[in-house]
Formats: C-alpha cells, structure tokens, sequence
C-alpha cells in the first residue's frame, strides 16, 4: 500500500505539475506579415542658362521581409534634351539596427544597375552603403541621412541632371512637425563629389499628407543655396509623391 501511495502520489504531482506548465508557457509569436508599399514620384529638376531640364518618374516597391529587414526596387523613368527612357535600376535593403527608447539607428545598402538609353545610363554597376539617426527633438521629428555611393564610371545623377564621373556623398537633414493628418517640415540636401570637389546644398519645405491609413501624399521643394558645379546649375528641384501601403 504504501509503494502504492506513493507512486499515486509522484504520479498527481507530475500531473499538476505538468498542467501548471500548461498554463503558463508563452503563446508562441504570431508569424511575421509581409507588408508591402508602393510609392510613385515625380521629380522635375528646372536648370539655369536654358539647359534642358529633367522630368523624371520614380517607382517604387518595397516589402518588410521581416520586422526588421525591408527590401527595395527603384524603377525610375526619365525625359530630358528630346529622350525618354528607363534609366538605372536601383536594389537595396534596409534594416533596424538599433532602436532605443527615444531614437533608432537604421542602415541600408544596395545597388544601382545600368539600364536604359546613353544620356540616363551609368557606365558601371554603383553600390551604396548609408544609414539614417531618427529622434524627437522639442516635440519635432529629427532624421540626419548619410549615403556613400562608390562610381564606377560617368554616371548619371538627378540633382546635377547630368553625369559625373565621381563617387557621391549624400547627407539630408529633415525637421518635421506632425498637426493632425499632416506632416510640414523643412529639409536639406547636400551633395559632395568626392573626386571632383564639386557640390551642392538644397533647402527647402516639406509637406506629407495621410489621406487615410495606408495612403499619403507628399510634395518637396528643393531651392539650391549653394552650387560649385562644372555643370549647369539647378534653379529647383521639385518632387511630388503618392504611396499606399497594403
């Protein structure tokens, strides 16, 4: 009886036991949901001394492959001196490398792939490496963007509206204040090619409307206040933006 006993009893502890740890394991993490976006740009770039300006038409497909890693196709269409034509292809990614409680770091890589007519097409295959600091500053959002891109020949680049054969450091400083389904800010771009000593430095306002919650529109003026180009100089770059995500 009393090897029984107790064995009755290891065998009811073991079932409470084991329903205990029933009840309390973790739910296991829902599967992750691919969430995908679709932007379309227009970017008209006006140029002093009767150089022809360009008109360009950018599209855009992204996809969240995880939570934390969203990858990127660029597909722009440009018109400029008489020709219109697809122009580099660009493939990259970006992921959330840090987040912390009131600012997150991100880095992004990719490529730009040369297609489309002479006057729009690199000479080369252009990688990137860059990364964005996001944060709150006095209840404004703060974003500071660096991008490196390595020129493997003449290439072609929108603010210039022409081609330069020299890599190009790219930073962007964005200052946004959010009033209801609005966003109005004020941004600037600066442009160095490194080879060349060239450069250019654009300021101007921003604007970002939520339609609804996965639609907004967007539109950005860029006015140059400084060019040291061998170039035509820009008189201002406009770009105007519609993305919904679904």
């Amino acid at each position: 009886m009393t090897h029984f006993a107790t064995n009755l009893g290891v065998g009811l502890a073991a079932a409470l036991a084991c329903g205990a740890a029933a009840q309390t394991a973790p739910a296991p993490a829902p599967a992750h949901e691919m969430q995908w976006y679709f932007t379309e740009t227009v970017q008209v770039n006006s140029m002093k001394g009767g150089a022809d300006s360009l008109v360009g038409l950018n599209q855009t497909l992204s996809v969240d492959l995880t939570p934390s890693l969203t990858a990127t196709l660029n597909v722009p269409l440009y018109a400029q001196s008489g020709q219109t034509s697809l122009s580099n292809i660009q493939v990259g990614a970006q992921f959330d490398a840090y987040t912390a409680k009131t600012w997150d770091i991100d880095l992004n890589a990719g490529v730009y792939i040369p297609v489309g007519e002479e006057l729009f097409r690199n000479e080369n295959v252009n990688p990137y490496l860059g990364g964005v600091f996001n944060t709150t500053i006095a209840g404004l959002d703060f974003s500071q963007s660096l991008e490196y891109t390595f020129v493997g020949g003449n290439s072609y680049f929108v603010p210039l509206a022409a081609k330069n054969d020299s890599d190009l450091l790219g930073l962007g400083t964005d200052l946004t204040y959010k009033w209801d389904a609005f966003k109005f800010g004020a941004e600037l771009n600066q442009y160095y090619y490194v080879n060349t000593g060239e450069k250019q430095l654009f300021l101007g306002p921003t604007v970002k409307w939520a339609v609804a919650s996965n639609v907004d529109l967007s539109l950005e003026l860029g006015v140059p206040v400084y060019q040291d180009v061998v170039t035509a100089e820009s008189n201002v770059l406009v770009t105007a933006g519609f993305g919904i995500k679904f």
